[in-house]
C-alpha cells in the first residue's frame, strides 16, 4: 500500500480504537443514508445458492476529515471510522444475491477489500467525499494466492453537505456507488459466470 496512504489512515485508527479524546470522532446520522436501496441484481437470482465470504483485513479502521479554509490553509478537524461502514455495504451487497457462510456451509468465494485513498474534506459549508477500493474475488480453494479470478480498483467521489458532528451523506454515497458498480461487475464478469456456475452445480450434484 501507498506509504503516504499509511501515513494519512493509520493514526486515525489508532485514535477510533483506543477511544482517544483529544480529537473528536464523527458519529453516525440516524437514520444512516441510503442512496441505493437494494444492490440484488436479476442475473446474479440463478446464483443465490453461492456462499460469499470477505476478507476486509487490507482495509483501513478510519481515517480523517480534512478542513479547508478560505485562505488556504487545511486543519484536520475529525476521524471517521471506515473499515465497519464498508463492511455493512459489502455484506448487504452479498445478502441481497448470494449465501452467507456460518459453520455448515464454507464459502466458495473470498473477497479482498482493501482501502486505497479515503478522502474527507470540508471546505466551509461543502464536504467532498474521494474513496478507491482495491477489490479481488479468489475461489475458495484459491484464497491467499495471487491468482484472483476478478480483480479491479474501484473510485467514487461524492458532493453533499452534513452537520459538523456526523459523517456526511456523500461518503454514503460513494461508498454505496462502489459496491453498486462492483455488483453490475460480477453479474457480468464471464469468468465469475463460469466459477459460480461451477460452484452452483456442484452443490446441485451432492
Amino acid at each position: 500500500m501507498n506509504k503516504r496512504l499509511i501515513a494519512y489512515l493509520v493514526p486515525v485508527s489508532v485514535l477510533i480504537m483506543s477511544g482517544c479524546s483529544s480529537m473528536p470522532v464523527l458519529k453516525e446520522p440516524d437514520p444512516i443514508p441510503i442512496c441505493i436501496s437494494s444492490y440484488k441484481d436479476s442475473e446474479l437470482e440463478k446464483y443465490s445458492n453461492v456462499v460469499f465470504d470477505f476478507d476486509f483485513s487490507d482495509c483501513a479502521q478510519g481515517a480523517m476529515l480534512v478542513s479547508k479554509s478560505v485562505f488556504g490553509g487545511t486543519s484536520i478537524d475529525a476521524a471517521y471510522p471506515v473499515r465497519e461502514l464498508v463492511e455493512r455495504e459489502f455484506l448487504r451487497a452479498s445478502s441481497d444475491n448470494f449465501k452467507v457462510p456460518d459453520n455448515n456451509t464454507p464459502a466458495d468465494v473470498l473477497v479482498n477489500i482493501a482501502t486505497m485513498r479515503m478522502v474527507l474534506v470540508r471546505s466551509q459549508y461543502t464536504y467532498t467525499s474521494d474513496l478507491s477500493l482495491a477489490v479481488k474475488v479468489f475461489a475458495s480453494e484459491l484464497r491467499g494466492s495471487d491468482r484472483p479470478v476478478f480483480k479491479k480498483t474501484y473510485k467514487a467521489k461524492a458532493f453533499g453537505s452534513s452537520n459538523d458532528d456526523e459523517i456526511p451523506q456523500c461518503f454514503y454515497e460513494a461508498l454505496q456507488n462502489i459496491v453498486s458498480e462492483f455488483v453490475e461487475d460480477i453479474a457480468s464478469n464471464r469468468s465469475l459466470a463460469r466459477l459460480f456456475a461451477e460452484k452452483t452445480t456442484k452443490k446441485e450434484v451432492k
